[in-house]
């Protein structure tokens, strides 16, 4: 079986102002973010990058396991 690493929040320490630095190429969705971002609180912010984890985390529990029905299928 697969082992898959569950951290609460892999955002943790990444702040909206850093997204801003890798988008400045990126004009329209730039200020999506800001204005975004700039009407939520550190709470909401830091609830929104746990739930992002979490996603990831169920994202890749179902990759593992359609991984591991693939090697059982071939192997039997």
């Amino acid at each position: 079986m697969i082992d898959i690493n569950r951290p609460e929040n892999l955002f943790e320490g990444i702040r909206p102002d850093q997204y801003m630095k890798t988008l400045r190429g990126f004009p329209e969705p730039a200020g999506a973010v800001e204005r975004h971002t700039a009407a939520m609180s550190e709470s909401e912010i830091e609830a929104g990058h746990r739930e992002r984890t979490a996603q990831m985390i169920r994202l890749a529990e179902l990759l593992a396991l359609r991984r591991a029905r693939r090697r059982r299928s071939r192997a039997g």
